[in-house]
C-alpha cells in the first residue's frame, strides 16, 4: 500500500505507447509556457478505463515542483497538466511486458488479494479503471518494472492502520 500526497501531473489519451510517450516528451523538451526543459519524472503512468465506445488510455507523467514557480503548462496538443487530490493505492510489482492479458489477470490477482483481507476500491478503480506504472527508460522493453495500481476506500484506511 502506498498513500499518496497531492501531486501535479501532465496527461495526454494516447492510442500506442509511443504516441503516448512522443506527446508527452514534447512538454518535458520545452513545449510549455515557460519554454524551458523539464526533468522527466518516473513513473510512466497509464490508466486503462472501460466504457462503451471501447478503452480510454490516459498517460502521465509527474510534473517536479520548481519552488517558487507556476507550474509550466503544456502547449503542445492534447497535453493537459491536472492534479491528483491524493490517494491510498494498492501496488503490485512485476515484470515483463504489460499486454492485455497479463494486466486481466494482475487486476483480478490483486482484487481477490483486497477482497479476502476485505479491503474495497474507490470509485472510478471500483468501476473496473486501473493503473499501470512503469520504471525505466521510457523506450526500453526490457528489464522494465511495472507495477499495478488500485485505488483503495479512504473508508478502508482505518482497516489497514490497525
Amino acid at each position: 500500500m502506498r498513500l499518496y500526497e497531492t501531486y501535479l501531473f501532465v496527461e495526454t489519451s494516447y492510442d500506442t505507447r509511443a504516441d503516448g510517450i512522443a506527446a508527452l516528451a514534447t512538454y518535458f523538451d520545452g513545449g510549455n509556457s515557460v519554454g524551458v526543459k523539464i526533468p522527466s519524472t518516473q513513473p510512466i503512468t497509464m490508466q486503462y478505463e472501460p466504457t462503451n465506445k471501447g478503452l480510454q488510455k490516459t498517460m502521465r507523467l509527474f510534473v517536479p515542483k520548481v519552488e517558487g514557480a507556476p507550474p509550466a503548462m503544456p502547449t503542445g496538443y492534447g497535453l493537459g497538466v491536472n492534479v491528483s487530490a491524493g490517494e491510498l493505492v494498492a501496488v503490485m510489482r512485476f515484470a515483463g511486458n504489460i499486454t492485455p492479458e497479463v494486466a486481466d489477470a494482475k487486476c483480478a490477482q490483486l482484487k481477490r488479494a483486497l477482497s479476502n483481507d476485505g479491503i474495497s476500491l474507490a470509485s472510478p478503480d471500483s468501476e473496473g479503471v486501473f493503473r499501470m506504472a512503469q520504471y525505466g527508460q521510457l523506450y526500453q522493453l526490457a528489464e522494465r518494472k511495472n507495477e499495478l495500481w488500485l485505488r483503495i476506500s479512504s473508508a478502508d484506511l482505518k482497516k489497514l492502520q490497525s
